[in-house]
């Protein structure tokens, strides 16, 4: 029978916020693309057209936009988890369209479509990860390989959580979880996996004992001595906090071809590989250097420059003399003249006035209650923020969505969801 496949995009993706208010973490768009679209077309490449979607959070926007797959060439069916417990709860809402072997991924990764081919079909194994090499392996569950057999699969962050959460002082946590770190390799599981239908019968095991993620059934497979082949990839990214993005679409750009759909005026230079979308408008004297994408109906300039892994998404002016680079707009967005904007995502329908600032650089950045040491970030900012002329924004801060910022400002701190700074 024809490998089915499930993708799971039930949960909130708490930790883009403000990104995420009104959307899936997987509708969150990369290269001017939906996060899942990716994950779509990298399985119907592989002729993988049967595909059930775990939905729950803003499941709507999910299904307006992909509908029963036809356009994407595959069949979608849709269930949902009413209430995200976890990922191995999310997958056992599928159980009952489960007919023979299948793979799960998460539809908040960017997958090649190599990836999924380096999963054998025949595999005689219980299950099997696709696994990759991090630099940041604290980010995700550690997996430990004798040969290609996974024998154990450790969630780094969990093990300080639970260490403070005991009551051990945070330098004795730290202390224990660097050598930790030194035994443990940078392998990482890329949350893609093959399983057989029995697995919903381990599934129910752990769910009796409250368990309710996929690492939670991997400990237990272990424990019962079932066989885990573990198989690399490279081809992956990932994105966890909101700076992750640029990368995930730094290497999305890396597949575009050049493709100009649009007006370039005298003047302009373009620099391959660079998209531009019908309707679009390149203003005289502006430069834009590859890889870049602009979608349709945009103007931008004149004289205005853009520079390398920027996605510029529909509908979006750029006004004169401004310089973006390494940056995320999203549609509807309007940037005044003059400013410049660094390694910076910009959520759906923000107006930003003339002379704004958003220069990057290596900074500490806190989400919540924890800090980030980031190497490269210029500012995050909320769909449909209004903010004024002659606005400086710190490198690393994070404006939240529906925002209104008067002119002449300075931030240095964090502005939360639906706040006006005067």
């Amino acid at each position: 029978m024809p490998v089915q496949a499930v993708i799971l995009t039930a949960g909130e993706g708490t930790r883009l916020r403000p990104l995420t208010v009104s959307r899936v973490k997987g509708m969150i768009p990369i290269a001017n693309k939906p996060i899942l679209e990716y994950v779509v077309n990298a399985l119907a490449k592989n002729n993988i057209r049967n595909i059930i979607m775990v939905v729950g959070y803003k499941k709507e926007r999910i299904m307006a936009y992909f509908e029963d797959g036809t356009e994407f060439g595959v069949k979608i069916k849709y269930v949902e988890q009413k209430k995200q417990l976890g990922t191995a709860h999310a997958l056992i809402q599928a159980a009952e369209l489960i007919k023979n072997r299948f793979l799960v991924l998460p539809g908040d990764n960017i997958i090649g479509p190599e990836s999924i081919a380096k999963i054998p079909r025949n595999d005689k194994s219980d299950a099997s990860i696709l696994i990759t090499n991090s630099d940041t392996p604290s980010k995700y569950g550690v997996v430990g390989l004798v040969g290609d057999k996974v024998k154990h699969i450790i969630e780094k962050p969990k093990i300080t959580g639970d260490l403070l959460t005991k009551g051990v002082p945070s330098i004795f946590s730290l202390a224990l979880w660097e050598h930790h770190e030194k035994s443990l390799s940078n392998i990482i599981s890329t949350g893609i996996y093959q399983f057989q239908p029995k697995i919903f019968k381990y599934i129910e095991d752990i769910m009796a004992e409250q368990k309710y993620n996929i690492s939670d059934l991997f400990q237990y497979m272990i424990s019962q001595n079932l066989t885990i082949k573990g198989i690399k990839t490279k081809k992956w990214a990932d994105a966890v906090y909101p700076w992750d993005l640029l990368e995930m679409n730094g290497v999305a750009l890396e597949d575009i071809i050049t493709a100009k759909s649009g007006r370039i005026e005298h003047g302009a230079i373009i620099r391959p590989p660079v998209e531009i979308g019908s309707d679009t408008v390149i203003r005289s004297n502006s430069y834009i250097m590859g890889p870049v994408v602009i979608g349709s109906g945009c103007e931008i300039g004149p004289s205005t420059c853009i520079m390398p892994s920027t996605s510029i998404g529909k509908n979006v002016t750029i006004d004169p003399f401004t310089e973006i680079k390494h940056s995320i707009i999203m549609n509807d967005c309007k940037i005044g003249s003059s400013s410049t904007i660094s390694n910076s995502v910009i959520s759906f329908g923000s107006t930003i006035g003339s002379h704004f600032v958003a220069e990057s650089t290596k900074q500490e950045v806190k989400l919540k209650s924890r800090h980030y040491e980031i190497k490269n970030i210029g500012c995050i900012i909320g769909e449909d923020s209004i903010i004024g002329h002659n606005v400086i924004l710190n490198p690393g801060m994070i404006v939240g969505a529906n925002c209104k910022i008067s002119s002449l400002n300075k931030l240095n701190e964090n502005i939360p969801d639906n706040t006006q700074v005067m």
